[in-house]
């Protein structure tokens, strides 16, 4: 009967024992996951933290709406000035490959020759000739002439569209669309030539 006891004391024993080392085996294991949890939560704060800093940079949503937009953009209200105009704050528009080889659209939109207003306030202002070197393909309700630039309130609008290959030699600007052709005359010093491409040049 002792022996009994006994041994029913150390299965207890041990029992209680393996019970225990199971408790503090699944504590232990709580108690890493929590870490991580704590850690991963701690690394979510300091992204979401860098991040908040970097955007702040760019305006907010509200800020957007007392931001003035551009001429050319949807209700657009901020106008280039003449860049020898008393009021112009700024210099001169960089335009050209040579002066800048960036992203010069905005630039370019921007710009207002210089004396432009005399000019423009002639009875009879010089155009400037841009010649569609393919036609209107593609561009059928492209009206010709100067219509368009003044229709869209474009600030230099003393330009005027033609298709006339007769032009190509005294035009202003040639407009390549989709492809590129020599033409048959030389490209005289002033002349520009602009080829308009939606998708990479073939090789």
């Amino acid at each position: 009967m002792p022996r009994l006891r006994l041994r029913r004391m150390l299965l207890t024993i041990v029992g209680i024992g393996c019970v225990t080392l199971v408790a503090l085996n699944l504590r232990m294991k709580e108690e890493k996951v929590d870490d991580v949890i704590r850690e991963q939560q701690q690394e979510d704060k300091e992204i979401r933290k860098s991040l908040h800093i970097e955007q702040s940079v760019y305006p907010k949503e509200q800020e957007l709406a007392v931001v003035e937009k551009l001429w050319f953009m949807k209700n657009g209200v901020k106008w280039p000035v003449e860049s020898n105009h008393p009021g112009a704050t700024y210099s001169p528009p960089k335009i050209w490959s040579h002066e800048d080889d960036g992203d010069r659209i905005e630039s370019q939109l921007m710009y207002i020759p210089p004396d432009y207003a005399s000019l423009k306030n002639n009875s009879h202002p010089k155009l400037k000739k841009i010649l569609l070197y393919f036609g209107k393909a593609g561009w059928n309700d492209l009206p010709l002439g100067r219509q368009i630039f003044i229709k869209d309130k474009c600030p230099v609008d003393t330009c005027e569209i033609t298709t006339a290959h007769h032009d190509s030699a005294t035009a202003d600007a040639i407009f390549f669309k989709d492809r590129f052709a020599w033409p048959r005359h030389k490209r005289p010093p002033e002349q520009v030539w602009i080829l308009f491409l939606l998708e990479c040049p073939p090789l």
